[in-house]
């Protein structure tokens, strides 16, 4: 199953394009994305692939306001299981919504320290596209194998969670893929 960006709607069609950015639109964002991820977790077999994150939403938040914001660090700390983290040895592209390629290194030094000091392990995907879902999916593949938590499940966080890549294979999304499910496993 697929939880989509709720960011890129909420910026084409939900505000006004001339508009400054607020930082409760930001909390806003992160707020129904992860709203978007519980729901969606319950529906899913064994894995919920997701777009983006509230880690990620922060980020999005120092860029676009110049200064780092608190006010969802709770959905921000949530829990992973697995960390995908997508090299930038794919080129940049603009769609007419993402900006900032100044920032992209930067941003991706962030989503590897997290990766690194999550406890969690992880993986940097680099190469080409087939050869990083390879990587990705056999990662996947071999934490759905283990079937036990690292950690106790948390009130409304259960599963396997991973940080990955979208199909442009250059910014994060999400996996949760639930445990102990009989169901065949969700293509990934």
């Amino acid at each position: 199953m697929w939880n989509p960006e709720y960011g890129r709607p909420y910026t084409e069609l939900g505000r006004d394009p001339d508009a400054p950015w607020t930082s409760a639109e930001f909390t806003h964002i992160a707020r129904i994305q992860c709203w978007y991820e519980d729901c969606l977790a319950g529906s899913a077999r064994r894995v919920l692939f997701c777009d983006t994150d509230a880690f990620t939403t922060l980020l999005f938040h120092e860029v676009y306001l110049g200064a780092p914001t608190h006010a969802f660090d709770d959905l921000a700390d949530r829990w992973y299981d697995l960390f995908l983290v997508c090299g930038l040895d794919v080129p940049w592209r603009h769609d007419g919504i993402r900006e900032f390629d100044e920032q992209r290194h930067w941003m991706h030094d962030r989503y590897l320290e997290r990766a690194r000091t999550s406890g969690s392990p992880w993986l940097l995907l680099e190469g080409p596209p087939d050869a990083r879902l390879r990587k990705a999916s056999g990662a996947v593949d071999r934490l759905l194998a283990a079937a036990k938590p690292r950690r106790p499940a948390e009130a409304g966080h259960h599963g396997v969670r991973c940080l990955a890549s979208t199909g442009r294979l250059a910014d994060p999304f999400r996996i949760r893929a639930k445990r102990g499910n009989k169901h065949a496993s969700d293509r990934h």
